[in-house]
């Protein structure tokens, strides 16, 4: 097997200013919000898994795809409307993988997204204050950025071929890639979310909680003319965070 490989770099600095206006934006937000109503927002840090499980139909009889581990992480606030009810707002950077595998072990390629993740709901709190283990539920739509792509693999060459004569077989060299390239995505996509979470509450106002999110993609991934075509992300996100009220 002869392997050649082609060295790009992941790069996200192209998308350095749009992250910069977001987070001016962000900053400036959060504080008219603290501002006006400190004692009903809480503000949160995140960090946790991604297991990516997208539903498509691009792939032939001879294929199958497997889910692979990313991660998340990222800031966010909720503002208390009642003892019950809570509106959320997150900002998260979104790690997605998943691999194709070929009938062949040896051929397979590893697909990873990076997403800017700006999910935006509602929490109901199935348990209130002053109790200090709060277990809640939540749903809303997120809105998401394409950051990055990047595809890694391996194919076999057709033009790089050794026949058998005597078994009457053929067999093809293997040639390793890697692409960084996004146009074949949407570089932004709506998708719906649900999920549930607990926290525990500190006397000091600190609290420290886990919580799992599954979101799926309201519209295809892949951009285009794809009518044949369909790519749906599904994400199952597991995280642990750290909240305070100021």
């Amino acid at each position: 097997m002869r392997i050649n490989i082609i060295d790009h770099k992941y790069i996200l600095a192209e998308h350095f200013n749009h992250l910069l206006r977001v987070a001016i934006c962000g900053i400036i937000l959060y504080s008219s919000i603290l501002s006006s109503f400190a004692q009903d927002i809480s503000l949160r840090a995140k960090v946790g898994s991604v297991l990516s499980m997208p539903n498509t139909n691009s792939f032939y009889r001879n294929q199958s795809m497997q889910s692979n581990v990313g991660f998340i992480a990222g800031l966010g606030s909720e503002y208390l409307i009642n003892t019950h009810w809570a509106a959320a707002l997150d900002i998260s950077l979104l790690s997605a993988k998943h691999s194709v595998r070929n009938a062949n072990p040896s051929i397979q390629t590893q697909y990873t997204h990076t997403f800017l993740e700006i999910p935006i709901g509602v929490k109901y709190y199935l348990v209130t204050k002053p109790n200090r283990f709060r277990p809640y539920l939540l749903a809303g739509l997120s809105a998401n950025m394409l950051l990055g792509a990047r595809a890694e693999g391996t194919y076999p060459n057709v033009f790089n071929n050794e026949y058998n004569a005597d078994a009457g077989t053929e067999s093809f060299f293997l040639e390793s890639f890697i692409s960084t390239d996004k146009s074949i995505y949407r570089s932004n996509f709506f998708a719906g979310y649900a999920g549930v979470g607990t926290s525990l509450w500190s006397k000091n106002k600190y609290s420290i909680g886990i919580e799992v999110r599954y979101a799926h993609g309201l519209q295809s991934f892949l951009a285009g003319n794809t009518s044949n075509l369909s790519f749906y992300n599904r994400f199952l996100t597991a995280g642990i965070q750290l909240q305070f009220e100021p």
